[in-house]
């Protein structure tokens, strides 16, 4: 938080007389014709920049900002909580001016669910604003007009007229800059919210406890005001602090710590220092925002984690394109060192990047990180460097660190010089770590040696990790939209994973061997699994009212459903399912199934079972929530558990009916909210005698 009182210009003066001399000749006389107008005495003045921020928690009681550790404060976050500060933002000084104002993360600690989900609070609070000026009293009832908008944001009045709720994560206090004459007062108005209908995704297991950190920053500069002999425009460039031009501007502000925006393109000259060291404990963690802007010339020739930042903490590193070299014992492009929850998004290196022991394009390192995200970012320079992990993106991973790359690429030849750990994505990800690399793009070579025993993550024949410690913690992923996710399902790979990005979509046409991912805010009407095997369902919000119909093996349609085994055509019924932490809401419009094996669930001497796990079911007007119908196989185990069904089902919660085999059925941890016990919970019928299905139940619970 900044209440900046600083002089942005210094106006210097100066005083010459000068005599002007008019000669006449007459003769050999000479003569002085003279005059004079003098002045009264000028005193030039400096003008000042002075702004006053202050806060108010209760619309009464004001406090400086300036270093305030009391907002947003006054209890336990839950749905429903809503906490208010106001800010009086006052232009003390002569000069007029214009200010803005952001939200400041800088730290958050991602919870778990008791079912293993994150939590993620930026993404889960919500921030309005109100701006108003100082405007006196209402002319009839007599009120100051600004001090009764505020009492009535603190009482939560219906009638204050918010700006549109945005998520924390990429909230502004102010979309565009304020303006404020000598003496003005403005007041904004800051609500943070968790809505109502947050449910159990903000619930915490008790451990892993979900936390953030963050505040207010106001900052300003000289507004285009004041006159010269030339005008009023001398000042209309004025830079707000953080604003750099220079590369002197840009080694200065990192220096300090200070969070930066480029207002052009830099070029470097000489040995560049890299920013931090994390050997002394110095991190930058601020916003280097490079406002599609090109930093050129870096040049490091030594010394150890070297990039243009060395060590990078908590930070936001964006919008920026970086050139020049760097040869070092741990090198990369842009940040050596990364620790914290570092956002990497919209970044380009075209820097050739040598490192004796590791090396990456964008970043060398990333350890004791919860959660870092490198975004659309591009590595287009020759990545190179010794046999402890080579890397397009990233060159090496430590054990206590989690690492999402989506949506980048990588353009340079990627060489391991001792022929060990090399991958376009990432080096080397040691034991524990753990990451997703969705949709990443290649055009160069990768020179490195793969594990025979498959510690390597691939996509088709592209090298994502050239060497991951943990088979499994690390998945390569596909970024879908409602408009494209058929066609990137059906380009995909065997055993990728699809992870949906926020929206509405209709059917999705699944595919054998293929992993199915949501995210809050996307929202599925139908998964038709068309038969297919070895088939993930994760992680997914359905909502009732797009159900799609489910058929017999006659083409008769048994049920409308948000899953479905196959279509009225389908050949062969889907086998080897597991569907896991999805989400099941809305109502029916005519009765039916959340999911809904109606038998095309196996086909004839067909093999593998059905997962149902870590489901909620609370639709309205289903007649079941997990619904079959000759369903089966020799050696099918259909396993329902640790599921919450909360569902009023004009049926039961579970109907598996006329089952063909002698399978297995297991229902176990599940809660039964709507029902009382096992017996008007689940219903199992053999097709005929010749079937014996066999019911394990164990720990489940009913009635609330």
């Amino acid at each position: 938080m900044t209440n900046s009182k600083s002089t942005k210009r210094a106006l210097l003066t100066s005083a010459m007389s000068m005599l002007l001399c008019v000669t006449m000749l007459l003769g050999t006389t000479f003569a002085w014709f003279t005059d004079s107008v003098t002045s009264a005495n000028n005193v030039i003045k400096s003008g000042n920049l002075d702004l006053v921020v202050e806060y108010t928690l209760d619309g009464e009681n004001w406090k400086g900002l300036d270093g305030a550790t009391d907002l947003f404060q006054k209890g336990l976050w839950e749905p429903g909580h809503t906490e208010v500060v106001a800010l009086r933002i006052k232009n003390n000084g002569s000069l007029a001016l214009k200010y803005n104002a952001n939200m400041n993360i800088v730290d958050e600690k991602i919870g778990k669910t008791k079912d293993g989900k994150d939590i993620i609070l930026s993404e889960i609070l919500n921030v309005s604003t109100l701006t108003f000026e100082e405007a006196g009293n209402d002319p009839v009832l007599g009120l100051n007009i600004a001090q009764e908008t505020i009492r009535q944001a603190f009482i939560g009045e219906n009638n204050i007229a918010w700006d549109a709720a945005v998520p924390l994560k990429s909230a502004n206090v102010l979309e565009d800059e304020e303006k404020l004459i000598p003496g003005g007062i403005q007041y904004v108005t800051v609500k943070v919210d968790m809505e109502e209908t947050v449910g159990n995704e903000a619930n915490h297991d008790g451990t892993n406890v979900p936390s953030i950190t963050f505040g207010i920053n106001v900052f300003a500069t000289q507004l285009e005001s004041e006159e010269d002999s030339f005008g009023s425009d001398y000042d209309k460039d004025a830079k707000y602090p953080g604003e750099v031009g220079t590369a002197a501007e840009l080694a200065t502000a990192l220096a300090n710590n200070e969070s930066v925006k480029l207002l052009n393109d830099i070029t470097l000259t000489g040995e560049w220092t890299p920013i931090g060291n994390k050997d002394e404990g110095i991190y930058y963690t601020g916003t280097l925002d490079g406002n599609n802007h090109t930093i050129s010339g870096l040049s490091v020739t030594s010394g150890d984690y070297a990039a243009l930042i060395s060590a990078a903490k908590g930070a936001t590193i964006k919008n920026l394109t970086v050139e020049g070299s760097v040869s070092a014992d741990n090198a990369a492009g842009v940040v050596a060192r990364v620790e914290g929850n570092t956002v990497i998004e919209n970044v380009t290196s075209n820097v050739a990047v040598k490192g004796t022991t590791k090396a990456g394009g964008i970043a060398c390192n990333v350890t004791n990180s919860e959660k870092t995200i490198f975004t659309n970012c591009v590595n287009n320079g020759a990545v190179s460097g010794g046999d402890n992990g080579i890397g397009g993106i990233v060159g090496y991973v430590n054990n206590n660190a989690y690492v999402e790359i989506i949506a980048c690429e990588n353009n340079g030849d990627i060489t391991s010089d001792n022929n060990k750990y090399a991958g376009v994505a990432v080096g080397y990800a040691a034991g524990t770590s753990k990451g997703i690399v969705a949709g990443m793009k290649n055009t160069g070579t990768v020179t490195g040696t793969l594990i025979n025993d498959g510690r390597f993550l691939k996509y088709g024949d592209t090298v994502l990790c050239g060497y991951v410690g943990t088979i499994g913690n690390w998945t390569s992923a596909l970024i879908a939209t409602p408009e494209n996710v058929q066609s990137v399902i059906t380009n995909a790979l065997e055993g990728a994973t699809v992870q949906l990005s926020v929206g509405e979509y209709g059917t999705i046409d699944a595919k054998s061997d293929i992993t199915i991912k949501g995210v809050p805010g996307a929202v599925v009407d139908c998964v038709n699994l068309n038969g297919a095997s070895n088939v993930n369902l994760v992680n997914i919000e359905f909502d009732a009212a797009g159900a799609q119909a489910a058929y017999d093996k006659s083409g008769n349609q048994r049920s409308t459903a948000n899953i479905i085994s196959g279509s009225k055509d389908t050949a062969v019924g889907a086998r080897n399912i597991v569907i896991d932490g999805c989400v099941f809401a809305g109502k029916f419009a005519n009765g039916g199934a959340a999911i809904a094996f109606a038998d095309k669930s196996r086909p004839t001497g067909g093999s593998g079972d059905v997962t149902i796990k870590n489901c909620n079911f609370n639709t309205e007007n289903a007649y079941y929530d997990v619904y079959g119908y000759y369903t089966g196989n020799a050696g099918l185990t259909f396993t329902i558990e640790n599921n919450t069904f909360a569902s009023d089902c004009l049926g039961l919660p579970i109907y598996l009916g006329r089952l063909a085999t002698s399978e297995a059925i297991v229902v176990k941890g599940n809660n039964f909210k709507t029902t009382d016990s096992l017996e008007n919970s689940v219903y199992i019928q053999a097709h005929s005698a010749t079937y014996t299905p066999t019911l394990s139940a164990d720990n489940n619970s009913f009635g609330g």
